[in-house]
């Protein structure tokens, strides 16, 4: 999740001063400012912060059963966890980050 932040935020914020540097060739910071300010105010919403906190949730539960002192919750997950493949454990990984799919499209449909 944080990689994928970091990517948006990387390109919200290197096309902020390529619009900043299209226009004109003179040193206008306000403009380059206000520029950067909105490119953090777009990748900041309310519903990416509320789905963010959905991932957030499912990680602690995931945290809490690992460190579960029940012998026999320890024992299933070590067991599954054997037996499941890499794309299995990797797709349940993912399945909880529908934020930043549903953003990084919406993203490429601005053309950043």
């Amino acid at each position: 999740m944080a990689m994928v932040d970091g990517y948006v935020v990387a390109t919200r914020l290197s096309s902020a001063f390529k619009k900043n540097g299209s226009t004109e060739h003179n040193n206008d910071h306000t403009l380059m400012s206000s520029n950067i300010h909105q490119a953090l105010v777009d990748f900041d919403s309310k519903k990416r912060r509320k789905e963010n906190n959905v991932v957030i949730r499912k990680a602690r539960k995931y945290g809490q059963w690992w460190c579960s002192r029940n012998g026999f919750v320890r024992w299933v997950l070590r067991t599954a966890t054997k037996f499941m493949s890499g794309s299995m454990i990797f797709g349940e990984v993912l399945s909880g980050d529908k934020s930043n799919e549903q953003f990084l499209a919406a993203m490429n449909e601005d053309g950043l």
